[in-house]
């Protein structure tokens, strides 16, 4: 994580003009550091895989509300303005209906969670696109989905506290806002409940009962469950090519 300011924050990708005090940067980076979220990602991340040139994360002020990775910085950048955008949505959407400060900031960190590793998925699909002997095909949305959660699943050692029920309830408010005018980075328009759903079909994999309950919640369509599991199966074989190429 580079360092923009002081430690232990930190800091900002640029300084705004004026200020954008109405963001609570300095709120958002004593969350960051409570949570400790980049810190763990990035100890799993260096432990696990080796790519060949450091990628950095930049957390900070950015005036847009936005995520991505830029190929020729080799930056993952994650906006506190989106952060602050993603809670005060589920604020507004689920504290009415008695969520707690405790789980809204859980949720939150959950869809920072699945942002963030979007956004690896692009950088392991960039190094392996550049080496000529690696042809990597078919490539879309639900296919980054696919390498986001299979990266997860190998590294994340905490994984079973970022629920796929959370995503569901993000899905739900940006599905709803598909009419905004807000701009992201990493496209809210493309996380329809048909990409959910398909995430959802992954990471049961054939766990019957995490499948009946995400079938009972509304998050898997119980006429998808062979489809996907089996296109899953015959995906998984090219997850795992693409992975052992940077796997330590």
């Amino acid at each position: 994580i580079e360092n923009y300011g002081e430690e232990p924050y930190p800091g900002r990708i640029i300084q705004p003009e004026p200020r954008q005090k109405e963001i609570k940067p300095e709120k958002i980076e004593k969350w960051l550091h409570h949570t400790q979220y980049f810190e763990k990602q990035v100890d799993f991340l260096n432990a696990n895989f080796k790519l060949p040139n450091d990628i950095v994360i930049g957390l900070g002020e950015c005036q847009q509300k936005k995520a991505g990775y830029n190929e020729d910085t080799k930056m993952i950048l994650i906006c506190y303005e989106l952060i602050l955008d993603i809670h005060d949505r589920l604020t507004e959407e689920y504290k009415p209906k008695g969520l707690t400060e405790k789980q809204i900031s859980k949720i939150t960190l959950n869809v920072v969670d699945h942002i963030f590793y979007h956004q690896i998925s692009y950088v392991i699909l960039g190094i392996i696109s550049n080496d000529r002997n690696i042809t990597v095909s078919n490539i879309n949305e639900f296919f980054i989905d696919s390498l986001s959660y299979y990266v997860k699943e190998i590294i994340q050692k905490d994984k079973e506290n970022y629920p796929i029920e959370n995503i569901f309830f993000w899905s739900k408010i940006m599905n709803e806002a598909k009419n905004s005018k807000a701009e992201y980075v990493w496209n809210p328009q493309l996380f329809e409940f048909e990409r959910l759903s398909k995430i959802a079909c992954q990471v049961s994999s054939f766990n019957s009962t995490m499948t009946l309950d995400y079938i009972q919640k509304g998050i898997l369509k119980q006429q998808q469950i062979l489809e996907c599991k089996s296109k899953f199966i015959n995906q998984k074989e090219d997850l795992g090519i693409i992975i052992s190429q940077i796997l330590k």
